[in-house]
């Protein structure tokens, strides 16, 4: 995962069409804190009910619905958003695996950043990405 830091990510994006974030990172909190830094080509964001470890922070998507009652919904979503150009940067732990097959399915470039993502916003959750 060390591999899509952020500047690696902001080059990959300067040649798609659009990208597109699915994650339990809000879309407020994507706006605020990558959008920026990302890219110029337009931004999609599929938000991912959280898991109990971010409940209840602020940065993340609050949601009453716990993820396997809603991830089909959210596949549907991923399969609309992605395309041929876009560039699909998914960070939603294993589910993520497929919503990666409904991006590439549907002709986008999915990748799975992981807790890549958690880093880009200022967020330190793994330690391996702390080494060094």
């Amino acid at each position: 995962q060390i591999c899509f830091d952020l500047a690696t990510i902001s080059q990959l994006s300067q040649y798609a069409r659009k990208v597109v974030v699915v994650s339990s990172l809000s879309q407020q909190t994507i706006t605020d804190r990558l959008l920026p830094r990302l890219t110029n080509v337009p931004l999609d964001v599929i938000e991912v009910p959280s898991h109990t470890k971010t409940h209840g922070n602020e940065m993340f998507v609050q949601s009453d619905q716990p993820l396997p009652f809603v991830y089909r919904e959210i596949n549907a979503q991923v399969s609309d958003a992605a395309a041929p150009g876009a560039l699909v940067l998914i960070a939603c732990g294993s589910i993520g695996k497929v919503f990666c097959a409904a991006a590439s399915e549907s002709g986008g470039v999915a990748l799975d950043v992981g807790a890549m993502a958690d880093y880009w916003v200022g967020l330190k959750t793994r330690s391996i990405a702390d080494m060094g």
